[in-house]
């Protein structure tokens, strides 16, 4: 008999927290809209990643943008999720990993335009990608070294 294991980290994720878009043939725009900017929860790591391989599969689709909402790109991860839990820390890693991987991997052109605060996490997703555009008002940085942290992923 095998037992599934029942993750720790919250399911939850607020409704549009990410749109899919199609503004031209061949190009599927993904919008993060997590609020507030662009914030990274659990639900929404995963929900950007299953979208990616729905995507992938579709013979339609050739390039995928990834953006953000409210002047960010993204922030990075609810601190709120944050735990010192051994096991939180690894899940956390596994989730943000997977995520990643799945940009890096894609068979499609990853491209982040970066419409404001790529913070933490949200930088990470950033370097991920195949191609960043950057506008001028955009912010990239990681202010959790202050505290003595890293994004990680």
């Amino acid at each position: 008999m095998t037992t599934t294991k029942k993750s720790s980290l919250p399911d939850l994720i607020e409704e549009n927290a990410i749109q899919l878009s199609h503004p031209r043939d061949g190009v599927a725009l993904l919008t993060i809209q997590s609020k507030p900017l662009g914030v990274l929860r659990f639900a929404v790591k995963r929900a950007i990643e299953e979208k990616i391989h729905a995507l992938e599969a579709d013979p339609n689709v050739h390039c995928l943008v990834l953006t953000g909402s409210e002047n960010a790109f993204s922030v990075g991860s609810d601190i709120r999720d944050f735990s010192i839990e051994v096991g939180w820390l690894l899940e956390n890693e596994y989730v943000e990993a997977g995520l990643n991987a799945a940009i890096e991997k894609s068979r499609l052109p990853v491209i982040a335009a970066l419409n404001g605060h790529a913070l933490g996490g949200g930088a990470v997703l950033a370097l991920a990608c195949d191609i960043r555009v950057a506008a001028e008002s955009a912010h990239i940085g990681f202010p959790e070294i202050k505290v003595g942290a890293f994004a990680s992923g």
